[in-house]
């Protein structure tokens, strides 16, 4: 990945020079009038850093240097937090863009277009692909539909990519589970010790292990984070931040959370999959139900030189979180609109299907859901599968599978200590008529 090139000059000195030689005028150079104000108001819409602001097509006497010190110098009136971590200060601005993407997100309802049922399906089946994403992100070689299948059947992992994915899954079913817990050290070194699976206690990263965060492509050294002798004194800082009441936008102050955890860096590894999970536990804690449907990490997988791009914009630029939180937003709004193509794919499927699923016997449509599987795939499943895959308890899974043998749909066989199920020849046959 190419580093985003470092602003060198002071963009105070640049503003105060350019003042003193009477080049502009401050007042008119910022006003709504003035020939650069459309430019500001774009570079500041996409929160644009150096890297592309210098390209920006400008005045004579205008330079790319002096137009980033007054978007800079408007930048710098707009911070509405400021969050002291260590021996760092960090802060955003909430523009109008922003405050247009919270507002979509905030108002984004789909209870009353969903069944209970279809609830606990879509649910659980986002904390799968996230958690499958997450650890992909992080360089796990899984397959993504043989990962879902190990997790809906509960199966054992076959390598250590595998594994990650498990780990992963059993931490966001943890922090989900966890919503009344406040932040603490100790329920960090929890969701560790289940992301890496390790009981060990010693679990901070050492000065002499030479952590850095580099990119998994070609080795480019990303970040360095702080000495291992902070860690603790900064993560208890950042367990007040979160645990406070100060009225911070709940999504605003979950991509801050996101951010400060990779930034601390606390663990030899597992820091980036572990800012992921806590990211989701706030939002679903402070009621943004909505993240039960979403997998952020599937869209950070595809634009990975941009996520690491957003962590190092803030560390360059003055501790500037607002990169981080807008591209945060950006990441939502798409996966809202992939969750939003898929519930209307979903009604398509069921209308189409309505008539075909039940081979004239009465079915709730959690039971249609899982003839349905069983006809498309014609394969052997266990009663895991469903209470995974559908997001309900053992036991509403195995009455379903039972009542559907009971009615001749399924038939049930022994594998070892386990029951399974798979169409019965009665419904293959119905199969073969449609």
């Amino acid at each position: 990945m190419q580093l985003p090139e470092k602003v060198n000059f002071n963009w105070q000195s640049v503003l105060q020079k350019a003042l003193l030689d009477n080049t502009i005028n401050i007042h008119e150079i910022v006003s709504e009038n003035s020939e650069i104000a459309a430019d500001l108001k774009n570079a500041n819409a996409a929160y644009e850093y150096w890297d592309k602001v210098r390209y920006t097509v400008l005045p004579e006497n205008i330079s790319a240097e002096l137009f980033w010190s007054i978007l800079k110098f408007r930048r710098s009136g707009l911070y509405v937090e400021k969050i002291k971590l260590g021996i760092n200060v960090f802060k955003y601005l909430v523009n109008p863009e922003i405050l247009a993407k919270l507002s979509f997100v905030n108002s984004f309802n789909i209870a009353p277009a969903l069944s209970l049922d279809e609830e606990n399906e879509y649910s659980a089946n986002a904390k799968m692909k996230e958690a499958i994403a997450s650890s992909r992100l992080e360089g796990a070689e899984a397959v993504k539909a043989e990962a879902m299948e190990m997790l809906r059947s509960n199966l054992p992992a076959k390598n250590k990519s595998e594994q990650m994915v498990i780990n992963n899954y059993r931490a966001l079913n943890f922090a989900e589970k966890n919503l009344d817990k406040e932040l603490s050290v100790e329920f960090i070194k929890e969701i560790y010790s289940m992301v890496m699976d390790s009981s060990e206690a010693d679990i901070f990263r050492k000065d002499s292990q030479n952590v850095r965060v580099v990119d998994i492509r070609d080795d480019a050294v990303l970040y360095e984070p702080p000495k291992a002798a902070d860690i603790e004194t900064l993560l208890e800082e950042l367990c007040s931040y979160v645990n406070s009441k100060n009225g911070t936008n709940h999504i605003i102050k979950a991509a801050v959370i996101h951010f400060l955890f990779a930034y601390i860096h606390p663990f030899n590894d597992g820091n980036g999959r572990i800012a992921r999970v806590l990211f989701y536990w706030f939002a679903l804690k402070n009621g943004v139900n909505i993240f039960k449907y979403l997998s952020i990490s599937e869209i950070l997988r595809a634009i990975p030189s941009q996520y690491a791009k957003v962590f190092l914009y803030t560390e360059i630029d003055e501790n500037d979180i607002t990169y981080f939180i807008n591209f945060n937003l950006d990441v939502i709004f798409e996966e809202l609109n992939n969750f939003t193509a898929y519930l209307e794919a979903k009604k398509e499927e069921k209308s189409e299907t309505q008539e075909f699923l039940s081979f004239g016997v009465k079915l709730n449509p959690r039971q249609k859901s899982i003839l349905k599987e069983f006809t498309e795939k014609q394969n052997t499943r266990n009663i895991e599968y469903f209470k995974n895959k559908l997001g309900i308890v053992y036991e509403t899974a195995r009455t379903d599978l039972m009542y559907m043998a009971k009615k001749g749909l399924l038939i049930k066989t022994k594998k070892g200590k386990e029951f399974m199920y798979s169409l019965s020849k009665k419904s293959i046959k119905k199969i073969g008529k449609i």
